[in-house]
């Protein structure tokens, strides 16, 4: 498991210094791919929250998503669609 976290104070170096995080991130993606744990992801990947799990993996999520909570009640933070397979 892997993070990059980034700080800084000056208000104009955000632009630059977000640049760099996003940066090291793809480098270690690059490097690494298996997913993410879910709870650390702050922004959606571009790929989706099918990205996360992996295919066959979200496929079985949505299904039990469409059996338990098939109104997407609890839709927030990276959320399972129960319409994922339709």
């Amino acid at each position: 498991m892997y993070t990059a976290s980034a700080q800084w104070t000056d208000p104009g170096a955000d632009g630059e210094n977000a640049a760099w995080s996003r940066q090291s991130i793809d480098r270690l993606r690059e490097a690494h791919h298996g997913g993410a744990y879910v709870n650390y992801v702050q922004d959606e990947f571009q790929g989706g929250t099918a990205e996360l799990y992996g295919n066959d993996r979200y496929r079985r999520l949505a299904d039990v998503k469409r059996r338990y909570d098939p109104l997407n009640m609890f839709h927030h933070n990276q959320n399972i669609s129960p319409a994922a397979n339709d």
